[in-house]
């Protein structure tokens, strides 16, 4: 996760996966540290994204406004040799 760099943070948010104790419990279980802990009920999620169905997972790319700016229903390979780069070239879009 270091990768992306102090203008590319990522905040991991569990739908429906219990309190945010259980998904701290989890992250750390599985050598993740250092990233918030943000819970959302599915539901929630839904109606904040105008939704009926919802993918999960699924990336959402929010710019400093709070604009969803990209998404991708599904897994990601976040450790794939080219993922960063990509990243990166969708928010430098978002800056421009």
């Amino acid at each position: 996760m270091r990768a992306w760099g102090a203008d590319c943070p990522v905040v991991p948010v569990a739908v429906s996966s219990g309190s945010p104790a259980a998904v701290k419990a989890f992250l750390s279980e599985n050598d993740v540290a250092g990233l918030p802990v943000w819970t959302v009920d599915e539901r929630d999620l839904k109606a904040w994204g105008g939704q009926e169905e919802l993918a999960i997972p699924v990336t959402i790319l929010i710019d400093g406004a709070g604009r969803v700016r990209a998404s991708v229903a599904g897994a990601v390979d976040w450790g794939a040799p080219d993922a960063a780069a990509a990243l990166h070239k969708i928010v430098a879009g978002m800056r421009g």
